[in-house]
């Protein structure tokens, strides 16, 4: 329970007992403010989810090396780093300011003494989203594997390419590099499907109400009135100022595709953390990371892991949808 008071008509001496001042004296401010606040709760969730799920992709490799003899190690301590303040900053960020999904004031409150960090939050933020991800990391590992001759179905899972003795990564053969590379590049795959199906809690992404009306409509707004590149000399438009227009439109014929779109930041950070692969893999940079580049099947085959967690989320937000929770799956 708490004590509200008016910012208008409320004297100083309520002001000062309230713990609540409504500064423009209009009781529909609180409904706001209580969505606001849950759209902020629910903010910081997914963002430490993001940052939690890839984290067991990047404890395995080194469990596994230390307990089984002879197993290569998948993930170096640059790949954690690339990860950690490279790929997954940017989209992180972008869940951050994710407007209030639709449906989020239908919800009961939650219980006084949930924590926002929680044992059983972070268990499942390991255990459920990030180990499909560690997964696909693997999977694909194995699939470069096959494809360099070292591994074969059925073979033992340390029958790949070597890690260089005493993890002296400049002696490190080509074959393992590209295994590292096999290893790294599906943790930015999957969390592209992963930071796009963080953006709700059950509605799908590739419905039409994913967005609010007011959030479609700002958005369809914004598309239309911005005007990249299109002035011409002492700043005044171009005549082609319509092509905006007609983008606005068939985003709000393409539903789908206003969804993908719809937070700029995240799609900064896709675009950004792709970029961040094209550097490691083909640039100078490679040799301070140690990676070497692979086949582009091997690029393919690593977004089966975008393809996974797209249908593992899309189901999840189904059965939600249905009226049950299932927050045991994140």
């Amino acid at each position: 329970d708490i004590g509200i008071a008016m910012g208008l008509r409320g004297n100083d001496v309520a002001k000062e007992a309230a713990h609540m001042i409504l500064t423009d004296d209009n009781f529909s401010s609180i409904v706001a403010a209580i969505e606001e606040g849950r759209a902020v709760f629910d903010n910081i969730k997914r963002f430490a989810a993001y940052v939690l799920n890839s984290n067991p992709q990047e404890m395995y490799p080194y469990i596994f090396w230390a307990l089984f003899p002879g197993m290569p190690l998948a993930m170096t301590v640059m790949g954690v780093l690339a990860v950690d303040v490279g790929t997954d900053l940017i989209p992180a960020m972008g869940l951050g300011v994710e407007p209030p999904e639709e449906g989020i004031m239908e919800r009961p409150p939650r219980r006084r003494d949930e924590k926002l960090l929680s044992l059983d939050f972070i268990l499942r933020s390991y255990f459920v989203q990030g180990s499909l991800l560690a997964f696909s990391c693997y999977a694909t590992y194995y699939y470069m594997g096959w494809v360099l001759g070292a591994w074969r179905p059925g073979a033992s899972f340390s029958a790949m390419p070597a890690s260089p003795g005493g993890l002296k990564l400049n002696e490190a053969s080509a074959e393992y590099l590209q295994t590292l590379t096999a290893y790294f590049f599906p943790t930015v795959t999957t969390q592209i499907a992963n930071v796009l199906c963080k953006r709700s809690w059950k509605s799908s992404l590739f419905a039409k109400d994913f967005l609010s009306p007011g959030e479609r409509s700002a958005c369809l707004k914004a598309v239309a009135g911005w005007r990249p590149f299109l002035t011409g000399a002492a700043g005044r438009p171009r005549r082609h100022w319509w092509v905006m227009i007609r983008l606005s439109r068939f985003l709000d014929r393409h539903f789908i595709l206003l969804n993908f779109v719809s937070n700029p930041l995240i799609d900064l950070g896709i675009l950004f953390e792709l970029l961040l692969c094209y550097c490691f893999f083909y640039t100078p940079l490679a040799r301070i990371y140690f990676f070497a580049p692979v086949p582009w099947h091997v690029y393919l085959f690593a977004f089966h892991g975008t393809i996974l967690l797209f249908a593992f989320e899309e189901v999840k937000k189904y059965y939600r949808r249905k009226g049950h929770s299932l927050e045991f799956l994140g």
